[in-house]
């Protein structure tokens, strides 16, 4: 008796076929005969390049792909699953996949196993996995149900892609893009200092002039007044200056420079810079010690300066008074800047610190609506949170915490 062996045969037609032939040899009154069956093996054929291929992309593939049961034994397991997870194929069939799955995510296993029973495929899902070393990685992970000829699903097929770099790659440009909307802040902060607060000094000596010029113009003489006219014109060019080195920052801008910063000091300049509106005011600012910080002086005179202009634009009945306090509390330097002015009602807490939010009419309250919105930029940049207490009538409360100074820092600039 002949094996069975596939050949292929020339037809008359001139087309090649692939069959599988069986011989047989056989008496037939007493004559020795051989009958032989050809059978037709094209679509066996087909299938099996077809498996021959697929399981040569299972070889080759750098993807972890590996089959288990419904119940999460692994069946099969594919070179790219032994350099993934670091388990070879011997140690890992037989084995439960909950191996390669960190004990904060079985719960998820458990549900895709679930889902993917129940005939549903899961696609590209990004998750953590972990390797034979504990190291936990990132994947994209594909589940697709394996069903047997009467239709159960018996089987799972996974393929794992190690997207970790990916990850990476995305965290590096979420930090590029946090960077850029520090630098984005700084510009913020910058542009409404430049446009505001920087030109506040520059008010108060124009308004110097103005009196001077208009009460003593004949008294002074023509020195003097030489001299003022060459002092307004002097203030004329600062506006210019400032202006045209604001257009100048828009074009590229770089982190603001940290250092340590006297608070007491920081306050100091923010008074100068309301001089006039707290005269005008009468308004009393009781100061207490308050401590070294590491930061930005400007950006935090800055908010000392909204702060305080706040307490007195929006004064209550009486003369405003603003105490401006310290403490140590939880590990942050808390501080308070308390008045006495109209209050702001509590559900205006989030509101108030969104940009051009104005909780008054403009025409009683004027104003950009910035202030708040810098403040709270500005803190939550130096690592701190702001927020108030308020009762309408009797006065606010502004509280914003700060990092205390460690003392590699304090040593670092003492030297």
């Amino acid at each position: 008796q002949v094996p069975v062996i596939d050949i292929t045969i020339k037809r008359v037609d001139g087309t090649y076929l692939d069959v599988s032939v069986a011989s047989t040899p056989v008496l037939y009154h007493s004559i020795p005969h051989v009958i032989t069956i050809l059978r037709d093996i094209t679509e066996r054929k087909k299938n099996e390049e077809i498996k021959n291929q697929l399981a040569s992309i299972v070889l080759n593939s750098s993807d972890a792909i590996y089959a288990i049961s419904i119940d999460g034994q692994i069946q099969s397991w594919n070179p790219g699953a032994e350099k993934l997870y670091g388990y070879l194929q011997r140690d890992a069939i037989g084995r439960n996949v909950s191996i390669i799955v960190p004990d904060f995510k079985q719960n998820e296993l458990n549900h895709l196993l679930n889902k993917v029973a129940k005939g549903e495929r899961i696609e590209s899902l990004e998750t953590k996995r972990q390797k034979k070393d504990k190291t936990v990685i990132d994947v994209s992970l594909t589940l697709s149900p394996i069903w047997d000829e009467s239709g159960l699903v018996t089987s799972v097929s996974a393929i794992s892609r190690d997207i970790t770099f990916k990850k990476q790659v995305e965290e590096e440009l979420r930090r590029y893009a946090e960077e850029l909307a520090l630098s984005n802040e700084e510009l913020y902060v910058f542009s409404y200092a430049a446009s505001h607060d920087l030109q506040e000094p520059l008010r108060s000596i124009q308004n110097f002039l103005e009196t001077l010029n208009k009460k003593y113009k004949k008294r002074l003489g023509p020195e003097m007044e030489e001299q003022i006219s060459a002092a307004d014109d002097g203030v004329t060019r600062m506006y210019r200056l400032i202006t045209d080195f604001l257009m100048y920052s828009r074009v590229g801008t770089e982190r603001a420079v940290k250092e340590e910063v006297d608070c007491n000091l920081a306050l100091k300049d923010a008074m100068a810079n309301l001089e006039v509106a707290i005269k005008e005011s009468k308004a009393s600012i009781k100061q207490f010690t308050l401590p070294r910080i590491y930061g930005n002086f400007v950006q935090l005179t800055q908010v000392f300066q909204n702060l305080i202009a706040n307490a007195i634009k929006y004064q209550g009945e009486s003369k405003p008074t603003i105490d401006i306090s310290a403490e140590k509390k939880d590990g942050m330097w808390l501080f308070a800047v308390k008045d006495n002015g109209i209050g702001i009602e509590q559900w205006f807490s989030e509101r108030i610190f969104i940009v051009f939010q104005k909780l008054h009419d403009h025409r009683k309250y004027p104003g950009s609506g910035i202030g708040l919105a810098l403040c709270k930029r500005v803190i939550e940049k130096h690592g701190g949170k702001i927020w108030f207490e308020s009762e309408v009538g009797k006065g606010t409360t502004f509280f914003f915490t700060l990092p205390i100074m460690e003392e590699k820092k304090k040593d670092k600039n003492s030297d």
